[in-house]
């Protein structure tokens, strides 16, 4: 049976035929592009599934030692949870990460799907500490934003600002950075 000739019985022109078929397909992509519509994680042997029970998609119930202590640092520091990296695979979106990779704890930046920074480390330590020295790094240069200073005052308040958010952080961290620039 031809399917035009049910059309033309019911005397249905090209702009009907259009709007039938494209009635789904609009309806497929508001419902899949829903707010709000948790998006499945994909699962492999680095990534754990997320947490159902807390409806977050991270490694926070692979990596419990990293959150735990990065959210003790944030808190010290009263920094937001949202201001920090996300503990997931970089899925080509923009922003920090950090996740295992195989042995290795990996901390980058990644911006329109290209990585701009990437640092991988065995030690849980020197992972937190470069996370939270470039937290405090962006806290402090907000904080600046909008005052009349000197390029002199601007970069000498920035160095001290960052030392003294990250002394509260971590006190060896600040010594870290206080070694690093001499």
């Amino acid at each position: 049976m031809n399917s035009g000739w049910a059309l033309r019985a019911a005397d249905a022109g090209p702009l009907t035929v259009v709007l039938v078929a494209l009635a789904p397909l609009v309806l497929a992509l508001v419902v899949h592009n829903w707010p709000g519509r948790q998006r499945s994680a994909v699962v492999d042997d680095r990534i754990a599934a997320p947490s159902l029970a807390s409806g977050r998609n991270d490694l926070a119930v692979s990596l419990p030692e990293v959150h735990a202590r990065m959210t003790a640092a944030a808190g010290r520091m009263v920094l937001l949870e949202h201001f920090l990296p996300r503990l997931a695979m970089p899925g080509g979106g923009d922003g920090n990460f950090v996740f295992r990779d195989k042995f290795e704890f990996v901390y980058g930046g990644y911006e329109r799907g290209s990585r701009i920074f990437e640092h991988c480390t065995v030690d849980m330590d020197d992972l937190l500490y470069r996370v939270f020295r470039d937290r405090a790094w962006t806290r402090t240069y907000l904080s600046l934003i909008g005052q009349d200073l000197s390029e002199q005052d601007h970069a000498a308040r920035l160095a001290k600002g960052q030392l003294a958010l990250l002394e509260k952080a971590d006190p060896c961290w600040a010594e870290r950075l206080r070694a690093g620039r001499n």
